[in-house]
């Protein structure tokens, strides 16, 4: 593992907006949205920036994702 000077983390929890719960509603856009934040969590979790990311796998309005970052 990586060791970072003044090191800070960070958490972020990620929530759909009500009008994605249903996927019936995602559009071309919103799919290439996910896919670059996706593709930037994958480069960043290969270069130790990114310690943890991952989702719920309920389809409820509860669910989200949830990333742990330096």
């Amino acid at each position: 593992m990586r060791k970072w000077r003044n090191k800070v983390d960070f958490l972020y929890k990620l929530q759909l907006v009500e009008r994605l719960w249903n996927d019936d509603n995602w559009t071309e856009a919103d799919e290439k949205v996910v896919g670059t934040h996706f593709q930037h969590l994958k480069r960043w979790t290969e270069e130790g920036r990114v310690l943890m990311a991952g989702r719920t796998t309920n389809e409820a309005a509860s669910s989200f994702g949830i990333t742990d970052s330096c």
